[in-house]
């Protein structure tokens, strides 16, 4: 199986690093400077266990040759279109694309330009990119979900999922791909509003009086719009943000935290701004979010 990553930032990082350590074929594509990197020191990752730097293969879309059976998308909303240069001619006959972006935004644009070849994903990871270029990851554990857009299970999504999970890497077929998406996004949008609005770390928020109350709230709004939408949260996916977001001394913070805290473009109204035109189309009241949009929007003008 020859798999391409498009993108070797915290996702495409993580995952591919987990490919790569098993052996599995795997092309980076890249812009040049981090192909150029690639090149010189490798794929860095930091985990628990210390800075590994894995030799790599990396290309531009110009060098781009030969096919792949799967493609990932692990780049940024604002960089899918330049990222797409080029895939199609990539893919194999039978080949599949998984991406792992965040939101749902991103699905019918690829799948106007892919059509059946397109798959769901979701990509669960607390990963960042450090100033150094190395990829960080933050918090133990890293899993795939992927599955039909068109709702059900098949044995094309089961046996990508198969031949992609390798040590260190979980990835499972499902048969409701889209409603987890959406669960997803709700947790973004959740851990986005909390920690960008309070400027803190999921621990500190909660270890101080109403912090608790804060976060339930925020995870209250958001899902309360994803069920409007039609995909409302189930109870293990909402479990599973409550303790994400309300653990003690947890110093977990959203990924859109992270990029304001670097000073990094980052997708604030890709998740927060998108999901807000959602809520205000299905008459849900945002209130949270609609005061974390503007912070970031009027800190983005600052900057």
């Amino acid at each position: 199986m020859r798999v391409l990553v498009v993108g070797a930032g915290a996702t495409g990082g993580v995952l591919g690093a987990r490919l790569v350590r098993a052996g599995v074929d795997v092309t980076f594509l890249v812009r040049q400077r981090r192909r150029q990197h690639l090149d010189d020191d490798g794929l860095v990752v930091v985990d628990t266990h210390g800075a590994t730097a894995l030799p790599v293969r990396a290309v531009t879309a110009s060098d781009l040759t030969g096919t792949f059976d799967v493609v990932v998308l692990a780049v940024k909303e604002p960089s899918l279109d330049d990222a797409l240069e080029g895939i199609e001619d990539a893919l194999a006959p039978d080949g599949v694309v998984v991406p792992l972006l965040n939101g749902t935004e991103h699905v019918d644009r690829l799948r106007a330009r892919f059509g059946a070849r397109l798959l769901g994903g979701v990509m669960r990871v607390v990963a960042t990119v450090d100033r150094a270029g190395r990829v960080v990851h933050l918090e133990p554990g890293v899993s795939v979900l992927l599955g039909e857009l068109s709702g059900g299970g098949s044995a094309r999504a089961q046996r990508v999922a198969e031949r992609l999970t390798v040590d260190g890497l979980r990835v499972t077929a499902v048969d409701d791909i889209v409603d987890r998406m959406w669960a997803k996004w709700a947790f973004i949008v959740a851990a986005g509003v909390v920690t960008c609005l309070l400027r803190n770390n999921v621990g500190n928020i909660v270890a101080v009086p109403g912090g608790s109350d804060a976060v339930l709230g925020a995870i209250s709004e958001a899902e309360a719009v994803v069920a409007a939408a039609g995909h409302p949260v189930q109870p293990d996916a909402h479990h599973a943000a409550v303790q994400m977001l309300t653990a003690e001394g947890s110093t977990f913070t959203s990924s859109l935290y992270r990029d304001v805290v670097a000073g990094r473009a980052g997708e604030t109204e890709h998740l927060l701004g998108a999901f807000q035109t959602w809520a205000r189309e299905l008459d849900v009241a945002t209130p949270r979010l609609d005061l974390a949009l503007v912070q970031l929007r009027a800190a983005a003008l600052a900057a």
